[in-house]
């Protein structure tokens, strides 16, 4: 029998586990303590084909150019979670401006978590969450994605996401007085001061979310149970096998498949990055899909397409269901998230 090629063979040894992940990551109980298990499996994997040993992850770093947006996202994702967690009361004002804030300042995960604890359940508070993503992709630290991809017009991307923030339609009755809940704003406010440094200095984006993720624990001296470890291990569990499909040689074939789209999409080509990369989210949650977004992008070495950072972002920032599982708010704001998606990237669309 022939043997697989080295790509197939790789392809099957991560993308199982990858897919496993996709399964169990929409579910707020299991994605945690799954990790774990699939990263291991994943690693095997590798090890198996020849792609990499666990101790070959130090060197896999480096030649495959993640070192930094690895760092990055984990940074983002302590910093994002201690601030969900230190923030135990939002500020005045509606609900849809709270929201907003509450992406921008705290990341998604972080809006999440506090929405999650404060909102009453259901319809209201899918919309409060939604609202808080697409709020974020206004500033690099709400979003991954928007965080790691180099966006030629932000403003742009900022717009169109105040748009989404706004099309999640959140209502008075979403967040009533009584939910809002007591103790300072202070970690508010150091959150926001991250936020604009990251904003102003992007390229010491790194040191500033690592300082800013101390200065939140140290306020916040968050316990470490599920709610502070599970989103943070989710994270570094993607993040090991996106690394490892990338040296597998995936997102090279992603870059080919991008470059192909450039070719038959015409003035659409933008519009349908967009929704790949929504897609992409969708299925691995949005620090996986960015870094591997991250991967792709630097290896298509034919990409013409006007500002393919802004499509991929807005598309990594729209589809994440990590808010809406963090927030315990799947169920009711899934398909919500598919109409405020559509609009959006009709815009895009009609935009060119």
């Amino acid at each position: 029998m022939a043997e697989l090629p080295a790509l197939v063979r790789a392809g099957l040894a991560v993308g199982i586990p990858l897919l496993a992940l996709v399964l169990v990551g929409w579910s707020r109980r299991w994605r945690g303590p799954a990790t774990g298990p699939l990263v291991l499996a994943a690693l095997g994997g590798a090890a198996a084909v020849g792609v990499a040993s666990p101790l070959e992850l130090p060197e896999l770093l480096g030649w495959t150019g993640l070192t930094l947006p690895v760092a990055t996202v984990l940074a983002w994702s302590v910093f994002s979670v201690s601030a969900g967690l230190a923030l135990r009361r939002l500020p005045p004002g509606p609900p849809v401006l709270v929201a907003l804030v509450l992406g921008a300042a705290l990341g998604e995960l972080g809006a999440a978590l506090v929405l999650g604890r404060l909102a009453p359940a259901g319809a209201g508070r899918a919309r409060l969450v939604l609202a808080a993503a697409a709020g974020g992709l206004a500033v690099r630290v709400g979003d991954p994605g928007a965080l790691l991809l180099a966006v030629e017009d932000p403003l742009l991307l900022g717009a169109l996401g105040l748009l989404a923030g706004l099309l999640a339609l959140p209502r008075s009755a979403d967040l009533p007085d009584a939910a809002r809940g007591e103790g300072s704003l202070l970690p508010l406010f150091l959150a926001g001061a991250v936020s604009v440094a990251v904003l102003v200095l992007p390229a010491l984006a790194l040191p500033v979310l690592g300082l800013g993720a101390l200065a939140l624990l140290a306020v916040g001296r968050p316990r470490p149970d599920a709610e502070l470890l599970g989103p943070l291990a989710w994270v570094l569990g993607s993040a090991l096998l996106v690394l490892l499909a990338t040296a597998g040689g995936l997102p090279e074939a992603a870059a080919t498949g991008l470059e192909e789209v450039q070719e038959l999409g015409g003035r659409w080509s933008r519009a349908l990055l967009a929704l790949l990369a929504l897609l992409l989210a969708l299925l691995l949650d949005g620090p996986a899909a960015g870094l591997f977004a991250d991967a792709t992008l630097r290896s298509a070495l034919e990409l013409r397409l006007e500002d393919p950072g802004l499509a991929l972002a807005l598309g990594l920032g729209l589809g994440g269901l990590g808010p809406l599982v963090l927030g315990g708010c799947l169920r009711a704001g899934w398909w919500r998230l598919g109409l405020q998606a559509l609009a959006v990237l009709g815009l895009l669309a009609l935009l060119g």
